[in-house]
């Protein structure tokens, strides 16, 4: 999970899929790993190349293009290799 310091936005991560999060009442720029799809949205949102924009009180779920999770919080299923987690 990420989240702005300033309470903006909140990301949950689950593999590649992130549901994004806009709680105010204006847009937000949400960075995200991209260029990826939306799969579902609330309210229109705009996906470019590392970045989603919401309008505010809305949310996106967005998956991130295969490859793209090294550095941004999630680690692929495969990737463990310690079998006691």
């Amino acid at each position: 999970m990420e989240a702005d310091p300033a309470g903006s936005w909140l990301v949950v991560r689950r593999g590649a899929v992130h549901v994004v999060l806009n709680p105010g009442d204006a847009p937000a720029t949400v960075p995200v790993p991209g260029p990826g799809e939306v799969l579902a949205a609330w309210e229109p949102a705009e996906l470019s190349a590392g970045t989603v924009t919401l309008p505010g009180r809305s949310v996106a779920v967005v998956r991130a293009p295969r490859g793209s999770l090294a550095g941004h919080g999630s680690t692929p299923a495969a990737a463990h290799t310690d079998p006691a987690t």
